[in-house]
């Protein structure tokens, strides 16, 4: 089965979730992207690396949190909706 590159970054974000819960750990933006940030550095595969990248990008430009200025876990540029920076 061939899954497009989008359902690819929703199971991983899935995956950090759920590996969240089974923690009993908060699950919010910050902490979301925190697993993915750790998923991320354990990762060997390149294919599977975008992904987390992809899912980290997708979790953390949420619009509410670009245009209600919430605090941030990162860098972004607001008016592009780019991360700039991901790892600090």
């Amino acid at each position: 089965m061939c899954r497009s590159e989008e359902e690819l970054v929703n199971i991983v974000i899935g995956e950090a979730v759920l590996s969240l819960a089974d923690d009993y750990l908060d699950i919010s933006v910050v902490t979301i992207v925190d697993k993915l940030k750790q998923m991320l550095k354990a990762e060997t595969d390149e294919s599977r690396r975008k992904n987390i990248i992809d899912a980290i990008q997708k979790t953390c430009l949420s619009p509410a949190l670009i245009r209600n200025d919430t605090a941030l876990p990162f860098d972004a540029d607001k008016n592009t909706a780019r991360i700039v920076q991901v790892w600090h």
